[in-house]
């Protein structure tokens, strides 16, 4: 799933009512983690006993959970590490062998110092889990952000331990509380904390599981919840506020909290509007109560909209609308993918005239970094809609802004090197699929160009697996269509003896270089006329 890049605050609310003064600010009300000798990071969780830690709530969708994937988290505490426990019950577990770590399965957390909440480390885990099921190295990532000068230089060094589990997996990890300024931590110390459990399904994107994440989220105090070293654990309920601007004309909040909260009252106050008050309420077979408001979304790029969730006049969250996703209500709510690009698309749109006879090219990184294509494809008149790590479901996810606005019938794609490298060749090939029905319903007559997914050198050991299986599987896909073609542009990367030929492609051992290009070119040109016809 992608990062979810939503504001949002977590609180705490004791058993008495909202208008006993029984909730307190977010701000003011820190979640109580208790202090833990012991604790061995060996993956196990034999020493984590009950009432020896504070369980933090994950909030996912209107129920509060999803059938692929949950999790539950433990928190402690010792004189010198934060302790978290996972355990996440996953259907699918996506590594993402050879791409970025932030496309596969991952744990990720940003904790701050108390004193310096602006200066937090950011630390991604992945589940160390092949596509098989295999336990593998895990995988890490670090972007350190601290400037103090009294503990920036300490060496951030986090001890973790992870297994497979029958439904899942597990993750012990211990996180050095001197590097964050706590050299000597203390009951009542405060933490700046926010978690996320990224699940990568080979479905159309949703919401991973979170704990305050936010857009460019080590920068976003907003964002992030705050935790306190107590003696003792925490069980009081909790609750979270999300925005997300919807199809974009409506801002919408949504309200979750554990089931104790259902009848609780808020009020939800937009800017330059009415206040609108609402209830949590408690679905059948739910696991959280659930309360959400929609109001026309007024905001421009950049600018601070906020809204303020308040219970009787106790300000419960406060979110900043200019900072949280974007979704499509048509795609089951999911994140409009690479947001940016499709409003820098739109840009370009508006200023340049594109003809009906123009190719619509689509695709991933490939498509995004080949500058020169309207050049080499010339007379052809070329739309590029190239956007980085792109999957086909992606280009479903985002057709209103890729396919719509343009009154065209010719279409080059390439797509499935993400899938490929991901080892989800049959998402890729579905997807495929939905995008040549939907296409021949809407823009009946077209012509679809698929480009083959490519080989590179740092993904070829998946070359002769999901990478030609989703190759051959694109050959008897596009067979079934009669104005549906196919370009073999990965044979061509090979030489002769079949090998791959390194030079052409840039150092990071996945994109290709001008040369690279060059071969493209040469392919893919002298097959335009005879696939479209004439400019």
């Amino acid at each position: 799933m992608k990062f979810l890049n939503v504001v949002s605050l977590f609180g705490l609310i004791a058993s008495t009512p909202c208008f006993s003064a029984g909730i307190l600010s977010p701000s003011l009300d820190p979640l109580n983690i208790p202090e833990r000798s012991g604790i061995r990071i060996d993956g196990s969780f034999n020493d984590w006993d009950a009432g020896t830690y504070t369980v933090l709530r994950l909030f996912a969708d209107e129920v509060g959970r999803r059938e692929s994937l949950d999790a539950n988290l433990r928190v402690a505490w010792s004189d010198t590490e934060l302790f978290i426990a996972v355990t996440v019950v996953d259907d699918r577990i996506a590594e993402a062998p050879g791409f970025s770590i932030w496309q596969g399965d991952s744990f990720v957390l940003n904790y701050s110092g108390g004193e310096k909440p602006d200066q937090p480390i950011l630390f991604m885990l992945t589940p160390g889990i092949d596509s098989e099921g295999k336990q593998v190295e895990s995988r890490t990532l670090v972007n350190d952000y601290r400037v103090d000068p009294d503990y920036k230089d300490i060496e951030f060094k986090p001890r973790f331990s992870t297994r497979t589990t029958a439904t899942g997996y597990q993750m012990e990890i211990a996180l050095s509380l001197e590097c964050i300024g706590l050299s000597h931590p203390t009951v009542g110390d405060l933490i700046h904390l926010q978690i996320e459990i990224k699940d990568r399904e080979d479905d159309m994107e949703k919401p991973d599981l979170q704990w305050n994440p936010g857009v460019n989220a080590a920068r976003n105090l907003l964002a992030f919840n705050r935790i306190r070293l107590s003696e003792q654990a925490d069980n009081r309920a909790q609750f979270a506020a999300m925005g997300r601007i919807v199809d974009e004309r409506n801002a919408e909040v949504l309200i979750y909290g554990d089931p104790s909260l259902s009848g609780l009252p808020v009020t939800f106050r937009f800017p330059g509007m009415n206040s609108i008050s609402s209830t949590l309420s408690l679905k059948p077979g739910a696991a959280f109560a659930f309360g959400k408001a929609v109001a026309p979304y007024s905001g421009k790029d950049g600018v601070p909209w906020i809204v303020n969730v308040q219970c009787d006049q106790q300000l419960l969250a406060r979110l900043d609308f200019s900072k949280v996703l974007w979704v499509d209500s048509r795609q089951d709510y999911a994140p409009i993918p690479s947001w940016a690009s499709m409003k820098a698309f739109e840009a370009d749109r508006r200023d340049n005239e594109y003809s009906k006879s123009a190719i619509l090219a689509i695709g991933s990184s490939s498509i995004r970094f080949w500058d020169t294509i309207a050049e080499d494809f010339a007379p052809w008149e070329v739309i590029k809609r190239g956007f980085g790590g792109s999957a086909m479901s992606d280009v479903l996810g985002a057709y209103r802004y890729l396919i719509e606005p343009y009154d065209v019938n010719r279409f080059l794609i390439y797509e499935g090197d993400t899938e490929s490298g991901r080892s989800m060749p049959e998402a890729f090939l579905r997807y495929s699929r939905t995008f040549i029905e939907r296409l021949a319903v809407d823009r009946p007559g077209s012509t679809i160009v698929f480009l083959t997914p490519k080989p590179s050198p740092k993904r070829l050991d998946l070359w002769d697996t999901t990478y030609k299986k989703a190759n051959n599987g694109l050959k008897d896909l596009v067979g079934e269509y009669e104005n549906v073609h196919l370009i073999d542009v990965a044979t061509p990367l090979f030489n002769r003896e079949g090998t791959l030929r390194n030079e052409l492609f840039k150092s990071d051992g996945v994109h290709l270089n001008e040369a690279g290009y060059v071969v493209w070119k040469e392919i893919i040109q002298s097959q335009l006329s005879l696939i479209f016809g004439d400019p």
